[in-house]
C-alpha cells in the first residue's frame, strides 16, 4: 500500500499554501489528459509551437501500467480560430523497456463559455507490443469532450471520452492548483478520479484515483523543466492492477 501513503503525503502538501507564494497568473490552465490543452490561453495572440521530451519510471495510463522506464516525445501547435477558440494539433510517441510502443495523433478545439471553457477532442492511438498486456487492441480512435472552469483559484474539469477499440466510455473529474515558490519555480498539485463503462473490461466501476505533485522550473522564456511524482490507485474496474508511484521529469521548449 505504498501508493496510499504517498497519496496522503501529496494531498497534505497540496493543502499547505502558506509555504508558497500565491501565483499572480489568472489564466485558466485546464490540464486534462489526454487532450493536453494546458496553458491554452497562451495561443490566443497567435500560433504557438512546442516540443517536449520526458522520462518516467513507468508508463501508467489511466490506471494501467504499460512498462518500466518510459520515454516520450511530443510536438504540438496551438492557433487561434477567429476570436472564438483555440485549435490544437499534435503528436506523441511513448516507448518502454518492455517492448511497448505507442504513437498518437490528436486535435482539440477550445471554446470559451464566459468563465468556463469547453473542449472537443479526437485522438488516434497506434500500438505495438500490446499482446503482452491484458488490454490487447489494434489501433483505435477516441473522441471526447471536457468542460473546465476555475473556482476559488482551483482549476476543475469534468471530461467524457469514447474509445472505439475498447467500445467503452471513460469519465474523469480533476482538480489542480499551482503556487509560485520563487520567480521561476512553481509547485502544482492535482488530483483526479475516473469511472469507466465497459472501458477496459466488461462492466462498470471506478477506473482509478490519482494524485500528483509537479515542480515546473522556467529555465528561460522558452524552456521549462518539470520534475514530478504521481501516486495511482486502481479502482474497482481495474482489479488486475496494483497501487503504484511514478516519478520522472519533462522538458518543454516553446516557440
Amino acid at each position: 500500500m505504498k501508493a496510499l501513503t504517498t497519496l496522503a503525503a501529496l494531498t497534505a502538501a497540496a493543502l499547505v499554501p502558506a509555504m508558497a507564494q500565491e501565483s499572480s497568473e489568472e489564466e485558466i490552465t485546464y490540464a486534462v489528459a489526454p487532450l493536453e490543452t494546458d496553458d491554452s490561453n497562451s495561443a490566443l495572440g497567435g500560433a504557438e509551437f512546442s516540443a517536449g521530451a520526458g522520462y518516467a519510471s513507468s508508463h501508467n495510463y489511466r490506471g494501467v501500467d504499460y512498462g518500466q522506464h518510459a520515454g516520450e516525445f511530443d510536438v504540438k501547435m496551438k492557433m487561434p480560430v477567429s476570436d472564438f477558440g483555440v485549435l490544437t494539433v499534435g503528436g506523441r510517441y511513448i516507448g518502454t523497456n518492455e517492448s511497448f510502443n505507442e504513437g498518437q495523433a490528436f486535435t482539440s478545439l477550445q471554446l470559451p463559455l464566459g468563465p468556463a471553457a469547453a473542449f472537443l477532442g479526437y485522438r488516434y492511438f497506434g500500438n505495438d507490443g500490446l499482446e503482452d498486456f491484458p488490454l490487447d487492441t489494434d489501433s483505435r480512435h477516441e473522441i471526447g469532450t471536457m468542460l473546465g472552469s476555475r473556482f476559488f483559484s482551483v482549476d476543475f474539469s469534468v471530461a467524457y471520452f469514447y474509445d472505439t477499440g475498447y467500445e467503452g466510455h471513460y469519465t474523469e473529474l480533476r482538480g489542480s492548483k499551482a503556487w509560485a515558490l520563487g520567480q521561476n519555480v512553481h509547485v502544482k498539485a492535482s488530483a483526479a478520479a475516473s469511472y469507466g463503462f465497459d472501458y477496459q473490461f466488461d462492466g462498470s466501476g471506478f477506473n482509478h484515483f490519482q494524485a500528483s505533485l509537479e515542480f515546473p522550473i522556467d529555465l528561460n522564456e522558452s524552456v521549462e523543466l518539470s520534475p514530478f511524482v504521481t501516486a495511482v490507485l486502481p479502482g474497482s474496474d481495474l482489479t488486475t492492477e496494483d497501487d503504484t508511484v511514478v516519478g520522472g521529469m519533462n522538458l518543454k521548449v516553446s516557440f
